[in-house]
């Protein structure tokens, strides 16, 4: 009867209805991508302890080097003269101190209480004259040191000559509030690693440290538009919004070669979300990206 092909028909369009409903609010297991950026786990920077000119690099990127070694070898000629000259007043100084012994012992223990501090003098310029040689405090991989194309350039004191490694591979990636609230990381929570210049590689690894604190600098400029990466920022180097530093630790994958500075793309899952939700904040992505652009 009409009434029952009436109730027949509603009942199917509330079916037909229900089903895109049902699928736009069912939860779905999705994940975060960021970019990151490769480092040491464990980097060591070496200064230069005089000032000087570069006269000869001894080591190469990508060797392995031991403890002490030296890496580089500066000139300072001002300093070697004022450790000649300071020797030649502790030599004065010996010299009249023996010369008086036995004519004016008075004026021998004169000379003599004048030598400690003439000794602590030649002691500080010839600790001065040997830190012109550069050498490493620990041992590790030389993934930054001065080449022959650096020769004769100036270092002045505390100045970072060489960088070294040690430990396995890190990334470092920068996230957004969104980003953080969605994938919640955790310390030794899962994540991969996909290398941009060997895209067909992953490499597992596991969140090791999180940075608590929000921050508007990013310390890798190769993660910000301005050095090829994604991060919008000002010409300030200011991020448009803050963002938190993630660090995960890579297992070693002995068919990947990695090197420090390697960019790449890191994956954390993120909480399971509706169909719908997701849909709705990609569009209000794309359109904030057009509104940035």
């Amino acid at each position: 009867t009409a009434p029952v092909r009436m109730r027949a028909m509603v009942a199917s369009g509330l079916v037909f209805a229900a089903i895109p409903t049902i699928l736009f609010l069912i939860p779905v297991r999705w994940h975060i991508h960021a970019s990151g950026l490769v480092h040491a786990e464990n980097e060591t920077v070496v200064h230069a302890l005089s000032a000087g000119f570069l006269k000869n690099p001894n080591a190469k990127v990508g060797s392995r080097v031991a403890e002490g070694q030296l890496l580089a070898e500066l000139e300072n000629p001002q300093l070697a003269e004022a450790l000649l000259e300071v020797e030649a007043r502790l030599t004065a100084a010996e010299i009249r101190r023996d010369a008086y012994r036995v004519e004016d012992p008075a004026r021998a223990a004169l000379e003599s209480r004048k030598i400690p501090a003439i000794e602590h003098e030649r002691e500080r310029r010839l600790n001065d004259v040997e830190s012109l040689a550069v050498r490493t405090p620990t041992a590790g991989l030389l993934v930054h040191a001065p080449s022959e194309s650096d020769i004769g350039q100036f270092v002045d004191v505390g100045e970072p000559v060489a960088m070294l490694a040690s430990g396995g591979w890190v990334v470092r990636v920068v996230l957004n509030e969104d980003q953080m609230l969605a994938s919640s990381p955790q310390i030794g929570q899962h994540a991969t690693f996909r290398p941009r210049n060997n895209p067909q590689q992953i490499i597992e690894g596991v969140i090791q440290r999180i940075r608590p604190l929000a921050t508007r600098t990013i310390e890798s400029l190769a993660l910000t538009q301005a050095g090829g990466g994604d991060i919008v920022v000002d010409p300030s180097h200011q991020t448009v919004e803050p963002y938190f530093e993630v660090t995960v630790l890579l297992k070693p994958k002995p068919d990947v070669e990695l090197q420090r500075g390697a960019t790449g793309v890191v994956r954390l899952d993120a909480h399971p979300e509706p169909i719908g939700l997701l849909a709705y904040r990609s569009i209000v992505r794309f359109l904030d990206n057009l509104a940035k652009g």
